[in-house]
């Protein structure tokens, strides 16, 4: 019949149902599939190994060249972070936390719980916190 001559009998699974240009396009080559990770450059834990982090190193290295940060050092940090993408203020005070945004952009806000749940995630595990106000 008329409609089965009209009809292209290859599947799209054949080559020549393919346009060339496809076909020979080196990304045609490549595997979908990602390649295995090599687990064996990953040190292995042990059950003796400590799985908690101390930052203790990590902060003091970087509070080193500042022996004293006055209130008006994290009020001129806040006008600096204006310019930034996003940036808060979180001050923790007797225990409780205080949150400001200074500027976020549409896509930063996503982001905003995960800081504050973090901050909080930090006062349960640490009630000796002292208070703290700091710009991020």
């Amino acid at each position: 019949t008329a409609a089965e001559a009209a009809t292209p009998s290859a599947t799209p699974h054949d080559n020549d149902a393919v346009p060339k240009h496809i076909v020979s396009h080196p990304s045609s080559r490549l595997s979908r599939r990602p390649s295995p990770v090599d687990h064996s450059r990953f040190p292995a834990l042990t059950s003796a190994d400590d799985p908690t982090f101390d930052w203790t190193n990590i902060v003091d290295d970087a509070l080193n060249p500042y022996p004293v940060i006055t209130k008006e050092d994290v009020d001129s940090a806040e006008v600096k972070v204006r310019e930034s993408v996003n940036a808060f203020r979180g001050q923790i005070i007797g225990g409780r936390l205080f949150i400001r945004d200074i500027r976020s952009l549409q896509f930063a806000r996503e982001f905003a719980a995960s800081w504050k749940i973090t901050l909080l995630e930090t006062m349960r595990r640490h009630r000796d916190l002292p208070d703290v106000d700091i710009v991020f």
